[in-house]
């Protein structure tokens, strides 16, 4: 960590920190008394300049990439110097060893919650790590030139970072503060459970007034069946009184005329001479007044009659506006509903998406039962493709099976063609079949022969067991023993069920269930 903060600063190999040092100073040698220094020949660094140098490197670097100077230079020595280069131009090679002291405590982050990063205390206050490294020093136009290579950096890796350099909060492992955060956790998590439970309750919530919507549009298309039915009967009835009406109207002006006719008569064989004209004049009278009543009677029957078909007018439209608004309120509410389960069971929530696919395979509507088996198959949940096959076994009792051969099959088992040639046909008539467990008994048919059968979905695997024999030219005519023969299949992405179907003694054989 060391070299990598002072290979910043310029002590690494490659990056130069000059110290300038006045070029009317010449550096002295070592004293002869000082112990681990060489004496060389041409120009010498002291101690102290070597010191000034690797504390300021230490200081600005810390600042810099850290924002806080923590480590401290308490002790500094020279083991040995040899000058490698000329007195003229002289390339010295320094060994040194220093002392560094944290004046911070230094941490390690164990964990990240958020934006808080909790540490665990690595160095306390104090802390002192011993540092050797090579410098080599060359002097150039007055000025003396450094580069060092570092000899410990295993060791300072381990020195951590003051609490200032994270970029945020910081909760030390063990504090009162890490309790209090890891409490307020507990409760936001206890928090967004409740949420969920008051989610799942308000889900519930709308799933029955839905059905309360439904069971109220169904009464009120009842009601208004009933209403249509009872003024459609009281149609008829109005149109049976008119006519019986007309009818009535028609005999009576029958007996008016006979009556008539027959006065007329005994009126002319009584004064048929001395009366031909007061009869002519009475007839002609009589039947000009029978054609003026006649005609006010068909202009009161015409007026009454236009008024009764108004009337019907208005009250048909009245109930195709009543039976119009109805089955939009129903549309609506039907394509709401639709959307809505849409939303459901693509929704992220899988707790949503199971309960919306449950109630769509459920519902009575095979638009909604459709789009619950699609959704549950495009899942690719295992839950959620067991209810799709559950509710295929329900609707579908008679189950054809298709037959086809491996691409790749031992000359040893036999030739798989030959079972799907005598075959033909598979087919599987389910005669119980339990939800809850799924397993379901039936019937098997290969060919003209059946035979008894069992079977069991379990998650997205659907399998059957069941005993053929060689009778009637089923497999073959080699021998006439039963054979157990069993499926293996499991649910596609194109919604079929895919698998094996093997016979003792026989080639296995692939198999096809179209669940779509």
């Amino acid at each position: 960590m060391l070299l990598r903060i002072l290979g910043r600063s310029g002590l690494a190999i490659g990056l130069i920190l000059a110290i300038h040092l006045p070029t009317s100073v010449q550096a002295q040698r070592p004293a002869a008394n000082q112990p681990g220094v060489t004496q060389g020949p041409g120009l010498t660094l002291t101690i102290e300049e070597l010191r000034q140098w690797f504390e300021r490197g230490i200081a600005e670097e810390s600042v810099r990439m850290l924002g806080a100077q923590f480590l401290g230079v308490t002790g500094f020595a020279i083991d040995v110097q040899v000058n490698e280069g000329t007195p003229i131009d002289p390339r010295l090679r320094t060994r040194i060893r220093a002392d560094l002291t944290q004046s911070q405590p230094t941490y390690n982050v164990v964990d990240t919650v958020g934006s808080i990063h909790i540490v665990r205390l690595i160095n306390p206050v104090g802390h002192r790590v011993q540092f050797f490294g090579v410098v080599t020093s060359t002097y150039r136009a007055g000025v003396w030139h450094h580069e060092m290579r570092e000899e410990t950096e295993s060791v300072l890796d381990q020195l951590g970072l003051p609490a200032n350099s994270f970029p945020s909060r910081v909760v030390v492992v063990g504090t009162q503060e890490e309790t209090t955060l890891r409490q307020q956790l507990v409760l936001e998590a206890k928090r967004v459970h409740d949420e969920r439970i008051l989610a799942e309750q308000r889900r519930r919530e709308v799933l029955a007034e839905e059905q309360r919507t439904r069971e109220a549009a169904q009464r009120l298309e009842q009601e208004a069946a009933v209403r249509r039915e009872q003024q459609a009967a009281a149609q008829r009835a109005t149109l049976r009184q008119i006519q019986e009406a007309e009818e009535r109207q028609k005999l009576e002006e029958q007996v008016k005329r006979s009556e008539a006719e027959r006065e007329l008569r005994e009126q002319q064989a009584t004064e048929q001479g001395r009366l031909d004209a007061v009869r002519l004049a009475a007839q002609r009278q009589a039947e000009v007044a029978e054609l003026e009543a006649a005609n006010a009677r068909i202009a009161q029957l015409r007026d009454e009659r236009q008024r009764m078909v108004t009337d019907l007018r208005a009250l048909a439209d009245q109930q195709a506006q009543a039976t119009q608004a109805l089955a939009m309120a129903e549309l609506r509410g039907r394509q709401a509903g639709l959307e809505t389960l849409r939303t459901q069971v693509t929704s992220q929530d899988r707790a949503v998406r199971i309960a919306a696919i449950e109630s769509a395979l459920a519902s009575t509507d095979a638009t909604i039962r459709r789009l619950g088996v699609e959704a549950a198959h495009a899942s690719r949940d295992p839950v959620l493709l067991n209810m799709a096959l559950v509710h295929f076994l329900r609707t579908n009792r008679s189950i054809h099976v298709q037959l086809f051969p491996p691409t790749n099959w031992g000359q040893s088992e036999g030739d798989p063609n030959l079972i799907i040639e005598a075959v033909t046909s598979v087919r599987l008539e389910i005669s119980e079949f339990n939800p809850q467990n799924g397993a379901f008994t039936g019937v098997t048919t290969f060919g003209r022969s059946s035979s008894p059968a069992t079977g069991r979905v379990q998650g997205a695997d659907f399998s059957i067991v069941t005993t053929a024999a060689d009778r009637n030219g089923l497999f073959s005519t080699r021998r006439q023993d039963p054979h157990t023969c069993t499926f293996e299949s499991r649910v596609t992405a194109f919604m079929t069920l895919d698998g094996m179907m093997r016979c003792s003694g026989y080639a296995p054989v692939l198999t096809r269930i179209n669940v779509n």
